[in-house]
């Protein structure tokens, strides 16, 4: 480049070395502050991306181990036979949802079941496969001599069938012709995804007693307690795990009282 170059035509140098001199200083100290400041940027980066993460991150892995959805399913974490839910109906239905005829008294779930089947549910539906059912149940009185029943259930849904346990053909006082008595069962809701032969009610007549019926259910198998002694158990072919929900209790033709409802894990 020429000497003159850095000046304009009207304004020619007495000596040009200086202009050279002058103009070098001024693009080299920009050039080493760029450089400079360049430098302290990328410090601050690597200083940045050696920090411990923020607490909130951490609590995020915690939660979920596989990256994707915090653990949601408490009856992993639960002993068996911890209360995961029960009724109170001091203060009315407290959640359930029924058809006319159910009604909160005293205390006491009741159900006035003139015709032949009503059903109400539970506001609750555990987490996992494996839990337990336990209610205390009492007939009050019949609308027939014969035909009442109650059950408890899980309602069938898709790939998991349901169950039903409980009383059926219930009797009235006075005579009954060939010993007939009422039907204490369990069996898997359809009735056709058991083995065939597997239905086996027994004679069972509960009176106006209190008694309290338990039903564990594990996988496909669901086991029905009467007042602490095991009485018959149901299993599904169908299906490798039977539902959790929704829950509930049915009865026709009988005015129904049930003091306890409670859901465990099992």
């Amino acid at each position: 480049m020429s000497p003159n170059s850095c000046f304009s035509p009207q304004h020619q140098p007495h000596v040009c070395q200086p202009c050279i001199v002058h103009s070098w200083h001024d693009r080299c100290i920009p050039s080493r502050l760029y450089i400079f400041l360049l430098g302290c940027l990328l410090v601050l980066l690597t200083a940045c991306s050696a920090s411990p993460t923020s607490p909130s991150s951490n609590a995020t892995r915690t939660s979920s181990p596989t990256g994707n959805q915090p653990i949601s399913s408490p009856t992993s974490t639960v002993a068996p036979g911890t209360v995961l839910y029960q009724a109170d109906w001091s203060h009315g239905l407290d959640g359930w949802k029924g058809s006319s005829g159910w009604s909160a008294v005293q205390g006491n779930l009741q159900g006035v079941i003139s015709a032949n089947g009503s059903s109400i549910t539970a506001p609750y539906i555990p987490h996992g496969t494996n839990y337990t059912i336990e209610a205390t149940i009492q007939v009050v009185r019949l609308f027939n001599k014969n035909g009442g029943y109650y059950s408890i259930f899980a309602s069938p849904l898709p790939g998991k069938d349901g169950f039903q346990a409980g009383v059926s053909d219930l009797k009235g006082p006075g005579p009954r012709p060939n010993g007939s008595n009422a039907q204490l069962q369990i069996f898997i809701d359809p009735m056709a995804h058991m083995a065939p032969g597997a239905f086996q009610p027994s004679d069972n007549d509960p009176k106006t007693l209190w008694h309290t019926y338990r039903i564990d259910v594990q996988g496909n198998e669901a086991v029905l307690s009467v007042d602490g002694n095991e009485v018959h158990s149901a299993s599904s072919i169908q299906t490798d795990t039977l539902s959790n929900g929704p829950l509930g209790i049915s009865c026709g033709m009988v005015v129904l009282r049930v003091s306890s409802f409670r859901i465990l894990a099992l």
